[in-house]
């Protein structure tokens, strides 16, 4: 190893010992004079810079340095060889001879003599280009990622705002108020850009008018949606088909309106905030193993697509009043 001021260099086995493994150490390792010019360097630091070893005396930390990092690496190197830091870490970009240049991450450390004086700098670079390129990697599939769960979102929002207006369109009497429906319609608008930006796609759901009559012995059904809207509209739906319907805004407030009334069919939607659909059906079916269920969905997600029953019957948002009616109708005879 050169010669450093105040360091003795015996030439002993231990000496040797630590020459070679100074020299073949698999990370890139130099020795700096006080000045930042380079008295040494291994193998792998050679190789990463693209140095002729015969032309180290003439480099310095400066020189392989990027000229938009060099006051920056002067900076650090006058404080370390003053004393002012005994180590430092930073990321630089570094360029070689030939022009190139690849993204770095240098550990510094100042040492010191018998006396206590800095008398050389040893420094590890690491490159790092495959971690930047990893981490740009990771960063567009968090970005993609966050598109794609934000278009869910909206897909969901934008299903239960269908489905409400559809039913509402399905009731077709004095009883729809021209004022929701135009809110309904300028929000499912705006949604719907926002999801057609992304999906490139056009919605045209078509909503022919369904004939609804009144019946008698109808089981007692528990209604539970987050949306406003569509929960009222199925409640209106079920109402005049001659359900006795209570609501719930989510899980929670269901497992509430339970404990009070006495219930025989269970309509839930499957996101919803507090608890979801699947963990509600879960928790009433423990107490009421033969419960009908009906799930409806604008947007499950893998994670309750999963979790749902092999037997579930799911109606996919937005549907009509009569794919309600009867798919309730159904469960109830299977469950007769």
């Amino acid at each position: 190893m050169a010669n450093v001021p105040g360091v003795r260099s015996d030439d002993t086995p231990r000496l040797l010992l630590g020459r070679l493994a100074f020299d073949r150490a698999p990370v890139a390792l130099s020795l700096l004079d006080v000045d930042g010019n380079q008295l040494d360097a291994n193998e792998a630091f050679v190789e990463l810079l693209g140095l002729d070893p015969a032309d180290l005396p003439e480099q310095s930390a400066v020189a392989i340095t990027h000229p938009d990092d060099r006051d920056r690496t002067r900076d650090y190197l006058g404080r370390l060889a003053s004393g002012e830091l005994d180590e430092m870490v930073t990321d630089k970009q570094y360029m070689r001879p030939d022009g190139s240049t690849f993204p770095g991450r240098l550990i510094a450390r100042a040492l010191r003599g018998p006396d206590g004086e800095v008398v050389a700098m040893l420094g590890l670079i690491v490159d790092r280009t495959e971690q930047e390129e990893l981490d740009r990697v990771q960063r567009e599939l968090a970005a993609e990622t966050a598109v794609a769960r934000v278009a869910a979102e909206t897909a969901h929002e934008l299903n239960n705002l269908l489905a409400a207006m559809q039913l509402q369109l399905d009731l077709a009497d004095d009883t729809v108020h021209a004022g929701a429906l135009r809110d309904l319609l300028d929000r499912a608008a705006r949604l719907g850009a926002q999801l057609l930006e992304r999906s490139g796609e056009r919605l045209r759901p078509t909503v022919p008018t369904v004939p609804m009559d009144g019946s008698d012995d109808r089981p007692i059904v528990l209604v539970v949606d987050d949306e406003p809207t569509l929960l009222d509209t199925v409640a209106q739906i079920l109402s005049r088909r001659g359900y006795v319907v209570h609501v719930a805004s989510n899980g929670v407030e269901a497992l509430d309106v339970a404990d009070r009334t006495p219930f025989e069919f269970l309509v839930t939607d499957l996101s919803m905030p507090l608890m979801d659909g699947v963990t509600l059906a879960e928790e009433l079916r423990s107490r009421r193993p033969d419960l009908p269920v009906l799930f409806i969905t604008g947007h499950a997600g893998a994670d309750l697509s999963r979790r749902l029953p092999d037997d579930a019957t799911v109606l996919r948002k937005p549907f009509r009043a009569l794919e309600l009616v009867q798919s309730i109708e159904r469960l109830s005879q299977g469950a007769a």
